[in-house]
């Protein structure tokens, strides 16, 4: 059911998603992007559901569930306008976002004495 809603619902929404921009405010993306952030869910069908939040909120409600917003996950992606819009990725029923931190410490010590 996912699937075909995902094709019939207008690009940058979601029925899914209360606080989600309706279609008849999506122009004020283009004119304001830094008033709010893109929200990527990755679904448990690996669709992904795209929409656009006000940046006043501090969590929002997909599908019933309260998905946390937290300011050092949200990245920065450039638009083709040459502004760059606040963005985060979010994996359905996992209320915290995606982070993608590097974690490679480097070569440890102990991988030396093996050469």
């Amino acid at each position: 059911m996912d699937i075909v809603q995902e094709q019939l619902e207008k690009p940058m929404t979601s029925i899914h998603c209360k606080e989600s921009l309706k279609e008849n405010e999506l122009q004020e993306v283009k004119k304001h992007p830094e008033l709010y952030i893109e929200i990527n869910m990755i679904m448990t069908n690996r669709i992904v559901d795209s929409f656009y939040i006000p940046t006043t909120l501090k969590h929002f409600t997909y599908k019933g569930k309260k998905y946390n917003i937290k300011d050092d996950t949200l990245y920065l992606l450039p638009l083709k306008s040459q502004y760059l819009m606040p963005t985060c990725v979010y994996r359905e029923n996992d209320c915290n976002p995606v982070v993608f931190k590097q974690t490679n410490k480097g070569i440890t010590p102990n991988y030396a004495a093996f050469k």
